[in-house]
This record gives structure tokens, C-alpha cells and sequence, in this order.
């Protein structure tokens, strides 16, 4: 016996016009339908009254069956749209890059992956017809023998030890219920004869076995075949596939982690089963029953790189493209079996992830590293220092602290866009007091310190971010004012909310109400790094629907966030800070590397944040749940370091290259003279 016999039955007898009922003959229908239930009922109980007449039931049966379907009053009508819908199905995160790992996969009820019926092995599927439906390919709907069969086994048990529903009617019962009614069970049948008359016998099946539930919150056969033995469904063996069949019935009372020996027995009749109907020999299915069950412990669903999965959630939810409202997104990502492809690099997520567990002390102290390609913004790594079962905020992406002196950059940006070139004197001294007369609002510093008291008296903006000298910047943003400031970290990715609803002059020393991620960080510097322009940072990649059609691609795309000639004047200052400045513990051999170190105030945070033509990053260090002193740790010491080790890892196999325009003259009205003083501008 064949699965697919080549030779196909004749084609089922239509008993319904595809023509939808008029309201007329809607409800001439109704009231020949209501009759015509309660026929039934009283024919099946006549029926089933008759033990040992079993031939009798089957033409009893048969008989209301061939009634129904010759009732000229009864039209079968699905409604249009049909009325099996499509099945939820669970979705799937994927990380970047060629290797494609599985991130994690997300569904709210229905954990199901669908699988094509020609994909599944012919053991499968026979297997599913022996448990279910042996008369699936002869009957058009509706099994009379199977009815009758089932009807004296029940009596005879006293118990419901077989069903007679077929695989068609099995689905009707999802859309009418499962009431213990005669009139239910009338509708029922209807549906099913109207589903065959609309489908192939290859799509219902391919239906059903998607639609089962199998236990241990699998539904269908692909995600049932994963959870009980690891596999796919199209690698299951023989006898998996028979205990997976043999679990439709009742996969909760014949469980195969708490009823083994239930499943076992049940597997076993699946399996002599399929020998009597000639898809295995005897011999075959015996030495199959005395396998064991094979069943793999119940698995906790971890996923990987959880941080990241909650991240790409977010974002998922957050993204117009792939729904109107938020709840349209939230049922795609849920129930829609789309596939997400992360722009997260899974080998330097793990790296990130080692290089912080070994570089910082374990205790209240934690760290973070975000990664991104500052040409078109993907997130390649966001990396925190906790496991996500303790904690689970990503600090790489919404950890907000202090960012001391690598905010100090962005003021430099804002006043060499106002016309302040590099040459213009600032106030250096450690203590300085800057009067009222200077400032370009009512704000003043009072009593700024320089790191370690240190006073530089009068100094040259170049010289100030090399050094870091605190009271050159205090200086600086009361010339350009905070507004200006402001300006130029809205261009370079850095959301407002870093400052708490309030800018001042103190936040041009890092020291903001809320504080910047390091991703912020990371993607901030990224803008030096491509001569000015800015990459949106993302985490999604694509968004792939179960037919493998895009609903959504990111598009690699960069905006202008600062002047060419202004980024390519900061990022020569910052290629400084690393070669002789605050950031030498940064430096890569063979690649040019801009960036700047960051403490704030008690020295709660360190900071090291810096880029390469092809890879931004920023590393923090801190204590993420109160504003502690590090005692030991540095930016330069501890951030900076750690910086090097993550990107000397990533940069190994890659050859090195120079920052966009780095062969080009810097202009010279930005570098100005050793004269100027910027007070006339």
C-alpha cells in the first residue's frame, strides 16, 4: 500500500454549488439543517443501541450520511474568506553574518514552525494516518465504517477508546467547537465535507499535522520533533514518528516524560498498525517496539544572548515598517513565523561578553561594550557585564551614566563650528572662577578643578582635549553656550534624555542629569570616523516573512551630523589623544585610532570611547545601581585597555586602513595661529 497511490480515487463527489445561498435559501438551510440534526441523532442513537450489529451501524450511519448529502435544501457554503485561517506560527531571531546562528525563537501561545507535507518523510505522515484517519484518501470528508467502528468500541469500554472524527472534521471542530452536541457535531460534518470540496487531500493533511497540538507546548509535528528529540521533522525515524502520531489523541495522559509506559504502548500500536496496512513488515515493526522511547528531558528555553534578543524585541515593536500599530507588530512577531536577521556579530558578542567577565572584578562592579560599523550603523556587539538570569538590563544599551571627559569632544565640535579654530586661548588653571563677564548666558563656573589640582594656565583648545583639561572646556561652553551643544549631540545619535529635560554648562564635563549609553557612545565617535556623517544604530538587519519575501531590509544609509572639514580637524585631535594624550592605552598597531577617555565626577565611571574607519566601540566600567568611587580603576588604566583588547581581537584578520581623507591638508582657518585668541569671535 502506497501513501500517494499513483492511481488517484475518482474525484470526490461535489455535493454543495460553489454559488453562496441567497437569503432566502440561508434560511430555508437553517431550518432544514436544525431538522436534519436532530435526524441524525436520532439514527446514530438507534444505531448505537445495537452492540454487536456492527454491519447495521455502518448502514445506519451511512445512510443519514448519504441523506445529508442529497438534501437538495442543504447548501455547503465556507465562508469567504475560508474559514481556516493561517496558523500562528513562531517566529525566529537569527544573529548576523554568514554563520546565522539561532538567537532565539518567540511565540505567545503556539509554539509552531510549519513544514511543507513534501518535506516530511513517508513514515511520518503514514504514521499520522494510522493514529488518525486509515480511510483518508477513500473518504470524502466523512468515514461511516470508522463512526461505527468507534461507536461499539466506546460501548463496549464504557469509555471513549476510539474516535471516529477524520482528519477533515478534526479541523472543523477548530472553527464550531467541541460541545458534546449532536447539533455541533452536525455542523461539524458540514464543514467538513464543504473543506474537502474547496481543498486537495494533501493540503488538508499538510494542515493538519501543522495544526496538532503534541504536548510540552509543541504544536505540529516540526516543533514536536525538536522538542522531543532534537531533530527536524524531516529527520525524525520510524518509531519517533509513531510516538509523535500516537500523542494526538491525548498528548497530556500519554506524555512521554510522565506516562512512558502509556507512550510506549501507545508507540507500539502505531507501529502494528502501520504494519497492517502494509507500510512496515512485521519483523520491522517488532524490533521497533522494543527500542526505547528515546525522549529527551524537558529543556529549559534559554535563549541565546538574551540581552540581545529583549533589545531586537523593542526595536521589532517599534518599527512602522512591519505594522501600523503596535499591536499589529506585536502579533507578526509573535505569531507571523517571520524570520529576524540581527546585524549582531555573534563571535564579538561572545568576545565582548569574555573579554568583561575577565577584565572586571566580579561584586557590584560591572562593564559594557557596544560595537558599531560607523559606515551604516549595525550593532555588531552590545555586550554587559551580567547574566541576563540577575539582571536584566542591557547596560550597553540602556545603561545611562555619566560620561566625564568624552563628552568634552562635542563642545570642541560646537565651537569650532561657531569659528573658534584649534589655536584659541582657553583658562587652564585648576580652580579657575569664571566670571559673568565671560559667559554667553546668566550661568558661571565657580572653582573648576583639573584632574590631580593640575593647573595648565593658558591653553589652546588642541592642547585641552589632548589633556583633558577640565576648566579649557568649563571655559569653552560658556562661549558657545549650551544650546550649541545641544545641537551637536542631537546630529551625532545622542538622545536628549541624557540630559534629564535640561542641558547646562556642566554637562560639557559629562556631568548630565540621566548620562549616554555606550552605544550612544559608540555611534557618536563612529561619526568621526566617515568625514561627519551619522548611521542610525540598528539591530535588525531584515525582517523575512514564512514565504521568505522581505517585509523590511535596513537601509545603509548616512546623514551629515557634522561639517567635513570640522570632523576631519576633531578626529585629527583625537588620533592625538591616543598617540600621546589621556588614550595611549588605546593604541592598535597598524590602524588609526581617534577616540577619548571619560571619568566622572568621584570617579564613579570610566570611559573609553574611540573609533577606526571601520569599527566605533565604547567601553564603561562602573557600578550600575549607585555612583561609587572605583577604587583602582581609571579610564586610561582600566576603560582604555579594555577598549584595545576587544578591537585588536576584532581588527586581527582585517587589513588595516586610514580614515577617509586622512591624506588631505587640515584647513587651516580651524587651526589657526598661536596668536589667536578666540575672546573677538
Amino acid at each position: 500500500m502506497h501513501l500517494f497511490p499513483d492511481e488517484r480515487p475518482q474525484p470526490l463527489r461535489r455535493i454543495v454549488d460553489r454559488r453562496p445561498p441567497s437569503p432566502a435559501r440561508r434560511g430555508q438551510t437553517v431550518l432544514v439543517a436544525s431538522w436534519l440534526a436532530r435526524a441524525v441523532a436520532l439514527v446514530v442513537g438507534v444505531g448505537l443501541a445495537l452492540q454487536g450489529l456492527e454491519p447495521l451501524l455502518a448502514r445506519t450511519v451511512a445512510a443519514t450520511a448519504a441523506a445529508l448529502r442529497h438534501a437538495v435544501a442543504v447548501q455547503l457554503v465556507l465562508p469567504d474568506p475560508d474559514p481556516l485561517p493561517e496558523l500562528a506560527e513562531r517566529s525566529v531571531v537569527v544573529a548576523g553574518g554568514s554563520d546565522r546562528v539561532r538567537l532565539a525563537t518567540l511565540h505567545a501561545e503556539h509554539n509552531r514552525c510549519i513544514v511543507a507535507l513534501d518535506e516530511l518523510p513517508a513514515h511520518a505522515v503514514q504514521a499520522v494516518l494510522v493514529a488518525e484517519d486509515r480511510r483518508f484518501f477513500e473518504h470524502d470528508g466523512f468515514d461511516p465504517r470508522a463512526v461505527a467502528r468507534a461507536g461499539l468500541a466506546n460501548l463496549r469500554a464504557r469509555d471513549i477508546v476510539q474516535g471516529g472524527s477524520t482528519i477533515p472534521q478534526q479541523l472543523a471542530k477548530t472553527l464550531v467547537g467541541d460541545e458534546v452536541t449532536f447539533e455541533r457535531k452536525y455542523h461539524e460534518l458540514l464543514i467538513a465535507l464543504a473543506l474537502e470540496r474547496r481543498h486537495d487531500k494533501e493540503v488538508l493533511l499538510e494542515r493538519y499535522v501543522n495544526e496538532v497540538y503534541l504536548g510540552a507546548g509543541a504544536y505540529g509535528i516540526e516543533a514536536a520533533a525538536q522538542e522531543y528529540f532534537a531533530v527536524s521533522a524531516a529527520q525524525l525515524r520510524v518509531e519517533q514518528a509513531a510516538l509523535l502520531a500516537g500523542l494526538i489523541r491525548s498528548p497530556e495522559r500519554l506524555s512521554p516524560r510522565r506516562q512512558p509506559e502509556r507512550a510506549l504502548a501507545r508507540r507500539g500500536a502505531i507501529l502494528a498498525g502501520m504494519a497492517a496496512e502494509g507500510y512496515l513488515d512485521s519483523a520491522t515493526a517488532a524490533r521497533l517496539q522494543a527500542l526505547p522511547l528515546g525522549v529527551l528531558p524537558a529543556r529549559e528555553r534559554d535563549t541565546v544572548a538574551p540581552h540581545i534578543v529583549e533589545a531586537v524585541k523593542r526595536e521589532f515593536l517599534a518599527l512602522p515598517a512591519v505594522g501600523e500599530s503596535w499591536h499589529d507588530r506585536r502579533q507578526l512577531l509573535f505569531e507571523g513565523g517571520v524570520t529576524i536577521e540581527t546585524t549582531i556579530d555573534m563571535v564579538a558578542q561572545r568576545r565582548a561578553e569574555w573579554l568583561l567577565r575577565e577584565h572586571v572584578p566580579a561584586g557590584d562592579v560591572a562593564g559594557a561594550i557596544a560595537a558599531v560599523d560607523p559606515r551604516d550603523g549595525r550593532v555588531l556587539a552590545a555586550a554587559t557585564g551580567r547574566d541576563f538570569h540577575e539582571e536584566q538590563f542591557n547596560l550597553a544599551l540602556q545603561g545611562r551614566r555619566h560620561p566625564g571627559s568624552a563628552f568634552k569632544t562635542f563642545v570642541l565640535v560646537a565651537g569650532l563650528e561657531q569659528g573658534l579654530p584649534l589655536s584659541t586661548t582657553l583658562e587652564g588653571r585648576s580652580g579657575a572662577t569664571f566670571g559673568t563677564e565671560r559667559t554667553t548666558g546668566p550661568w558661571a563656573v565657580r572653582g573648576v578643578r583639573n584632574f590631580g589640582g593640575r593647573s595648565w594656565g593658558e591653553v589652546d583648545a588642541r592642547t585641552a582635549l589632548v589633556r583633558s583639561v577640565n576648566t579649557a572646556f568649563a571655559d569653552l561652553v560658556l562661549r558657545v553656550g549650551t544650546p550649541a551643544m545641544l545641537d551637536v549631540t542631537d546630529r551625532v545619535g545622542i538622545s536628549r534624555a541624557a540630559y534629564g529635560g535640561r542641558a547646562t554648562p556642566a554637562s560639557a564635563l559629562g556631568g548630565l542629569d540621566r548620562g549616554v549609553t555606550p552605544l550612544e557612545m559608540a555611534s557618536a565617535y563612529g561619526v568621526f570616523a566617515v568625514g561627519g556623517e551619522h548611521a542610525r544604530p540598528h539591530l535588525i538587519a531584515a525582517v523575512v516573512d514564512r514565504d521568505g519575501t522581505a517585509l523590511y531590509r535596513a537601509a545603509a544609509s548616512r546623514e551629515r551630523a557634522v561639517d567635513p572639514d570640522v570632523s576631519a580637524v576633531v578626529r585629527a585631535v583625537l588620533e592625538e589623544v591616543v598617540r600621546s594624550g589621556t588614550g595611549v592605552h588605546a593604541q592598535l598597531a597598524g590602524w588609526p585610532v581617534a577616540g577619548k577617555t571619560g571619568t566622572s565626577q568621584d570617579h564613579a565611571d570610566v570611559w573609553f570611547a574611540g573609533a577606526t574607519p571601520t569599527l566605533a566601540a565604547a567601553v564603561w566600567v562602573g557600578n550600575p545601581d549607585a555612583r561609587t568611587p572605583l577604587h583602582g580603576m581609571s579610564s586610561s588604566r582600566t576603560a582604555a585597555p579594555l577598549w584595545r583588547a576587544f578591537m585588536e581581537q576584532e581588527l586581527a584578520d582585517k587589513r588595516p586602513q586610514a580614515f577617509p581623507g586622512a591624506d588631505r591638508p587640515l584647513p587651516a582657518p580651524l587651526l589657526g595661529s598661536p596668536e589667536d585668541d578666540g575672546d573677538e569671535t
